[in-house]
């Protein structure tokens, strides 16, 4: 009987067995030698996972910015599931932040509520209570239902919201909208002085926008304000990402149904078709400032074959948090085209969007604020690497990343790439 070798093996390593049965009979005289021994497997050492505690707020935040008026952020912040997660004590009740980039959200938004309270005690605004275009919100209410039919109902000196009661028609209502689109061009204007998006989720904020915005004196109210942050809309700024001006002239100058036409037709260039644009367009959770970030940010690659294709790859709503993830992603890829390398490729593995550029390089793009070694980045990793196949391999986040997880993820050849969003919008 021949000896036999079988061989076993697994991801990381393989395993020798020998069959020790004889091959012959003995020749007689001859010695007999030990039986041999199977070799144990050599397995090569991995991590354990790890499992992070957490950390002092302030060591995330300005401690300046730990308490305010109504308002305290919790001591600590959590870093499990790599992003940090806070607790902020608010006079109305607490508030949750799911990353560090929203909570830079939430607390330029708690300022902007300052402001506006203090604004809405101001005699200004008082006297302008009660007077607040009842019979134009009536009548452009008709008009949204039925243009066609009662554009002449509009009061004088509406027309020139024609476009946007024509446009609100087409799309519908727009996730994220509120209030009457009488004023929403005040509201919009004030969003940007305050630095805050119209279509945030935060309701407290949404109310004393739209008071402010229907006051009679309105106009008087928003020219008393101050930016609150220097080059105005600079809000979305301090998450990380820096909005350009054409981002915050048209989320401030058109209405949320025009920017939704706008970027349809914007997705449609880039050879999207229209059942997959408005399918974006409309998905819960994404409003027309995510939309249009999102579109933008396409557009600037849209030199590359299928780059739509990110559509199809986008997280369900799982929060306002998940959303400006899966923004901040696409930004990322289209500000490393611009600053760093052009960008001509892009492959889709495991629902994960995978940038070339061209001379076998490739880009995951996550903004990742703790990166620690855990089951889903050694699994998800390890897969990406083997799909990608020849080429080097880089992963770039926004934060920092622990010894273990760069050593464990170099040695899949995965090289990780920290401090993403200040390196990409360096302003040196």
């Amino acid at each position: 009987m021949s000896r036999t070798r079988v061989l076993c093996s697994c991801l990381f390593c393989s395993a020798v067995f020998v069959n020790a049965q004889p091959v012959s009979d003995p020749v007689p005289g001859a010695q007999i030698p030990a039986q041999v021994q199977p070799q144990a497997p050599v397995v090569p050492y991995v991590a354990p996972y790890e499992h992070p505690a957490p950390v002092p707020a302030s060591s995330l935040i300005d401690k300046k910015e730990l308490s305010g008026a109504g308002y305290r952020v919790g001591s600590t912040a959590d870093p499990s599931g790599m992003l940090y997660s806070f607790t902020i004590q608010h006079d109305a009740g607490p508030i949750s932040a799911q990353s560090l980039q929203m909570m830079r959200v939430r607390l330029t938004e708690l300022e902007a509520i300052e402001r506006l309270q203090a604004l809405s005690q101001q005699e200004l605004f008082l006297r302008g209570m009660g007077k607040q275009l009842e019979n134009t919100v009536e009548a452009t209410g008709k008009a949204i239902m039925n243009p066609v039919k009662t554009l002449k109902q509009v009061p004088v000196g509406f027309k020139k919201f024609a476009g946007e009661i024509q446009a609100q028609q087409m799309v519908g209502e727009v996730y994220g909208e509120s209030g009457s689109q009488s004023y929403a061009p005040v509201k919009r204007q004030l969003a940007a002085k305050l630095g805050v998006d119209p279509y945030t989720d935060n309701q407290p904020l949404q109310a004393l926008l739209n008071e402010v915005a229907k006051n009679q004196n309105r106009g008087q109210l928003v020219a008393s304000l101050s930016t609150l942050v220097v080059g105005g809309g600079a809000g979305w700024a301090l998450a990380g990402v820096e909005m350009n001006d054409e981002f915050h002239e048209v989320v401030k100058n058109k209405s949320a149904a025009q920017l939704q036409l706008d970027n349809r037709g914007k997705l449609m260039e880039l050879g999207c078709s229209q059942s997959k644009a408005d399918h974006f367009l409309t998905t819960i959770g994404y409003t027309a400032s995510n939309c249009t970030a999102i579109t933008m940010a396409l557009s600037t690659l849209g030199h590359i074959k299928g780059v739509t294709g990110v559509l199809d790859v986008l997280p369900p709503f799982a929060g306002p948090e998940s959303v400006l993830f899966a923004q901040t992603q696409v930004q990322m890829a289209a500000q490393f085209h611009k600053t760093q390398k052009p960008l001509k490729t892009v492959r889709f593995v495991n629902n994960t969007a995978v940038w070339g550029d061209g001379s076998g390089n490739w880009y995951v793009f996550s903004p990742l604020e703790y990166l620690y070694w855990n089951e889903e980045i050694d699994i998800g990793m390890s897969n990406l690497r083997r799909e990608v196949g020849e080429g080097t391999l880089e992963l770039w986040i926004s934060g920092t990343a622990t010894p273990t997880a760069r050593q464990e993820l170099a040695g899949r050849g995965v090289m990780v790439q920290g401090d993403g969003l200040a390196r990409l919008w360096s302003k040196r």
